[in-house]
């Protein structure tokens, strides 16, 4: 039975797109830390670092999948808690929208041409 993975550059790739979000909303509110306004900061932990965590614990603490779909379902997850934390404003709307992801996924597996399907796997997707 096959295992299927996320690339090691595509890995690293989302894990540096991650870094820099974070670490631009750190400077976002640090700015208005420095102006007087101490709400983004304080908000800092829910509304970055635990989207983040979520982010990591998907990369790091689970195992690899037993199907294609399983793999998009975690780049899908990661590229929304990255929207997430980038637009601060939507960030409850897109995490409620959080299963629009899924049935994306699910139309892209079984609706979207098979080309394109294989031109996703071969960038993202990594089979032993």
């Amino acid at each position: 039975m096959h295992e299927y993975k996320i690339k090691k550059n595509a890995f690293w790739f989302l894990i540096a797109l991650l870094g820099c979000v974070v670490f631009y909303r750190f400077i976002e509110a640090s700015i208005e830390f420095a102006n007087g306004n101490q709400a983004l900061m304080v908000s800092y932990a829910f509304t970055v670092i635990l989207p983040a965590s979520f982010a990591l614990f998907l990369f790091f603490y689970t195992p690899p999948t037993k199907s294609i779909e399983g793999v998009y379902m975690k780049i899908g997850t990661v590229v929304q808690m990255m929207l997430i934390i980038s637009f601060k404003e939507y960030s409850l709307h897109l995490f409620l929208g959080l299963p629009v992801v899924f049935l994306f996924i699910e139309i892209f597996v079984t609706k979207f041409p098979k080309r394109l399907q294989l031109y996703a796997e071969r960038l993202f997707i990594f089979s032993h």
